[in-house]
């Protein structure tokens, strides 16, 4: 096996094993039983058979590998692996279809902005031209001292892939970094373990560690994506992207979703019969009643429900319209239990229980209850968006202007506030900000956005987003030309 070239690395699933730690682990399986305490009539049990070959459990096992598997390995590790995007029904591979190029930010270090500039920008210049700032560096901020050597017994994902000839992983960090700013992929990037925790906006939860090769590897590094959870049809794009743009090769971008046509061709964009349009959709329906009950799991489900049912690009223009018009006017109890619910998890700002905000005490929570809060406010924030967006310019959405006024635009506003922290709730809220500067008059925008420092929060948004969150940047350049006419 060549010490050079493009290697894709083969071994194990998609899926976490029970027995890994939280953190992606060192310490993965027992050591094998030593070969002198092995009964004479035990043989070496038989390699894991993957579709690259027969390979080894560490790259540091390649070397010894008898000569007559040798073969083996070398064709497993100069293919190109497959990632397994893991669902219930099967499972989706990559192609190897032409990438286009990603344009990264420079080799700046990570420093995070300040909160906010509104001191930079009064309301008088709203009209001049966007300032132009310098923004902040969304870069992994990774040393080469940081990474370690790939520990034994560790066997790798299939979505790994190794770098040869990398003497500074920080350049393989900052590959990675770009390509998940450019897919509008948020990332917490812990450098002690040179990992990375990630989400993607389809709410599908993974890792990055950078590994240093061993022995005859030892010049390379290894990148490793590994999924914790969550699935998305377009979770093997991105381990492909992030795979690529390691290896120093042009990765593919993300495809805006407002170029693609819609899923729903126009002759099957059609809601329910006529005949029931008195009571309503009947996934509004179901998805409300998941939405009311205790398991969070059911509520989360039933958000996911709602925030497909109210995009137009998966269910067709007509469908989310009507069903959007159902919930911002709650036509049925059904429906209005659900406003009220989705209005509720978006002003509770950490997505808590009303008794919480009331002070009332709760059970103590653990870190997996306020990870699933934190996940049912977004996809809050996602159906919430969507319905403003299929209600611009109606009349449904001008009678909520007291509602908008008091209480959906401070929370919004404080969430484009905090776009350093958490860029992608950011996005959310600028894009459901976006139809209500394009719905309502000057003075409405005046008193109750500008005057409440918006335009100012979407320039520093702006800049978090050129930096971190390409779609941040994109929403965030929207409702500013808006802001301006």
């Amino acid at each position: 096996m060549s010490d050079s070239g493009d290697k894709r690395i083969g071994d194990g699933v998609g899926n976490v094993d029970s027995d890994r730690d939280s953190d992606g682990g060192e310490e993965r399986h027992q050591k094998e039983e030593p070969e002198h305490e092995k009964s004479p009539g035990q043989t070496k049990p038989p390699r894991r058979k993957t579709p690259l070959g027969q390979l080894p459990d560490s790259l540091d096992e390649v070397n010894t590998s008898p000569a007559d598997e040798k073969d083996d390995v070398a064709k497993g590790f100069s293919g190109v692996a497959v990632m397994s995007a893991i669902h219930p029904y099967g499972q989706i591979g990559l192609d190897d279809k032409p990438r286009s190029a990603v344009v990264g930010l420079g080799g700046a270090t990570l420093v995070p902005p300040p909160v906010s500039r509104m001191q930079d920008y009064p309301l008088d210049k709203r009209k001049g031209p966007i300032p132009v700032i310098s923004p902040p560096s969304g870069h992994w901020n990774l040393t080469d001292s940081d990474v370690k050597t790939l520990p034994d017994f560790h066997p790798l994902e299939r979505s790994a892939v190794f770098v040869p000839n990398c003497s500074d992983a920080a350049v393989v960090a900052r590959r990675v970094s770009d390509v998940l700013r450019s897919r509008s992929i948020s990332a917490e990037y812990i450098n002690a373990k040179a990992k990375a925790k990630c989400m993607t906006t389809d709410d599908v939860d993974f890792r990055i560690r950078l590994y240093r090769g061993k022995k005859k590897f030892s010049h390379g590094v290894i990148v490793e994506v590994q999924r914790r959870f969550g699935f998305s049809t377009t979770f093997a794009s991105d381990v492909a992207a992030i795979c690529d743009a390691a290896e120093g090769k042009v990765a593919a971008p993300s495809t805006p979703t407002g170029l693609l046509p819609s899923l729903v061709p126009d002759e099957e964009d059609h809601t329910e019969s006529s005949n029931d349009e008195d009571d309503g959709l009947e996934s509004v329906k179901i998805a409300s009643s998941m939405i009311s009950e205790a398991d969070i799991d059911r509520k989360i489900m039933g958000l996911q429900g709602l925030a497909s049912l109210t995009d137009s690009y998966k269910i067709g223009k007509a469908t989310a319209t009507r069903a959007s018009t159902e919930i911002l006017a709650g036509t049925n109890p059904e429906a209005a239990a659900a406003r009220d619910a989705i209005l509720s998890l978006v002003l509770c700002r950490d997505g808590s229980t009303e008794a919480a905000q009331r002070g009332q005490v709760e059970d103590k929570l653990t870190d997996a209850d306020e990870a699933n809060r934190s996940l049912l406010r977004t996809q809050a924030l996602c159906v919430l968006s969507n319905v403003l967006c299929n209600m611009v310019k109606r009349d449904e959405l001008r009678s909520l202007k007291p509602v908008l006024s008091q209480a959906i635009l401070p929370a919004l506003l404080r969430d484009i506030e905090n776009a350093s922290v958490n860029p992608r709730t950011a996005d959310l809220a600028t894009r459901a900000l976006l139809p209500v500067v394009k719905t309502f008059d000057g003075d409405f925008v005046e008193s109750d956005l500008l005057a409440n420092g918006a335009y100012e929060l979407l320039i520093e948004a702006q800049s978090v987003g050129e930096a971190r969150f390409d779609s941040l940047r994109e929403q965030s350049a929207a409702a500013l030309e808006h802001l301006m006419l």
